[in-house]
């Protein structure tokens, strides 16, 4: 169907799915919204967390 990590995959997602991807990331960025981001997927919670580090 595609090449998952291709720029070809992203014109074979059906519209809705790349407008809810654009919805959600606009959302987080509007909001900042980390932390159901890090409540949700581990390895933004350990990217986040490695920064806080160093930093």
């Amino acid at each position: 169907m595609f090449n998952a990590g291709t720029a070809s995959a992203y014109f074979n997602f059906p519209d809705y799915d790349i407008l809810g991807l654009i919805g959600f990331v606009s959302y987080m960025e509007y909001f900042n919204d980390v932390d159901f981001a890090q409540a949700n997927w581990e390895s933004l919670a350990c990217e986040l967390s490695r920064e806080q580090r160093t930093h």
